[in-house]
């Protein structure tokens, strides 16, 4: 446990110094550690991964253990130790895995674990977010196999109807998802309605103790449908009356600029039936990855980012994390 003597830099320095001496000498090195720093820097045919559960111990070398499935593809075990070579480690020590789809998602979503009680049970563990596109995200599935942790899968539904579309209700039945891992996941590729229609426990794969949530809600308030198809028009619908009162001041810098604009005039200009179509042509016509960061830009000017008083999230991210924080409750072994 080198860790518990040496800050992070200095981990890496002995990591680079051991493999400086070993070529000159015969011997193997076994180092035990909780540390990134030092994880970050070992090869994927190198880790042996020790899992506790209940009273038992396993030892697992990642390199025995195949990562190829035939719904993945047969490159799958190269394509993931290259990832974590070049990315991070964080699932290997993580209690338990958040996979996000979009950068917004990845930037707001810690803040409502740590200031919502809702979700204290996450804010207690180590829950690691990643951010995997959907076309990528499936080729995980064999590794969380394999590690045995809570993963909830955050993905966009994504609805085509020959190109990419808002969700028409009354073409749900012909509209698809190009969502590959709504598709990996399911095995099938499932029509916009079916997917909507499904139940929580149909999101459930209990093998690889994975949950999956997209967006599902109907926002319109009478009898006609509004449907989300991404991240952020599912969090424009869910706070749409937080978007008409938006009050961009005069200091606002980025006033007039971006999604939060651009929803307030959907909002206020529109009939409700509308809402899904007009948002849609927003985000096309944007870029997404300012978004999350606009709205932490505009309420450091209002209420020094207090998001979680001013925002709801989505709810279909709000029933996967509470599905997540219920998988905490029970036992958590070391790791």
């Amino acid at each position: 446990e080198p860790e518990a003597n040496l800050h992070g830099p200095v981990q890496k320095v002995l990591i680079k110094e051991i493999e400086n001496m070993m070529p000159k000498r015969e011997g193997q090195i076994i180092m035990s550690t909780h540390s990134n720093h030092i994880l970050d820097l070992m090869k994927f045919d190198q880790l042996h991964y020790l899992s506790a559960e209940k009273n038992t111990t396993s030892i697992k070398y990642l390199l025995q253990h195949s990562l190829v499935r035939n719904s993945v593809g047969e490159n799958n075990d190269r394509f993931l130790q290259k990832y974590f070579e070049l990315h991070s480690h964080d699932i290997f020590y993580a209690d338990g895995i958040i996979l996000v789809e979009g950068q917004s998602e990845r930037i707001l979503i810690p803040h409502y674990i740590r200031n919502c009680h809702e979700y204290k049970e996450l804010n207690r563990k180590y829950i690691a977010i990643i951010n995997v596109g959907g076309a990528y995200a499936h080729k995980f599935f064999p590794l969380f196999e394999l590690l045995g942790k809570p993963v909830l899968l955050i993905t966009d539904l994504d609805s085509l109807l020959n190109k990419k579309s808002p969700v028409i209700p009354k073409s749900m039945s012909e509209q698809k998802s190009t969502n590959s891992v709504i598709n990996k996941f399911f095995l099938k590729e499932l029509s916009v309605k079916d997917l909507i229609e499904k139940r929580p426990e149909d999101k459930m794969k209990s093998n690889i103790n994975t949950r999956l949530a997209y967006q599902y809600e109907n926002h319109a308030s009478g009898d006609e449908g509004v449907y989300a198809r991404t991240f952020e028009d599912a969090f424009a619908l869910r706070n749409k009356d937080k978007f008409k009162s938006l009050d961009f001041k005069e200091d606002y810098k980025v006033r007039g600029r971006g999604l939060l604009k651009e929803f307030k005039e959907v909002f206020l200009e529109n009939e409700e039936v509308d809402f899904a179509a007009e948002l849609f042509k927003k985000i096309e016509d944007n870029k997404k990855a300012d978004f999350a960061l606009d709205i932490i830009h505009y309420l450091t000017h209002e209420n020094d980012l207090d998001i979680t008083a001013e925002f709801h999230l989505p709810y279909y991210i709000h029933e996967g994390l509470l599905w997540l924080n219920n998988e905490m409750r029970g036992e958590t072994s070391e790791r």
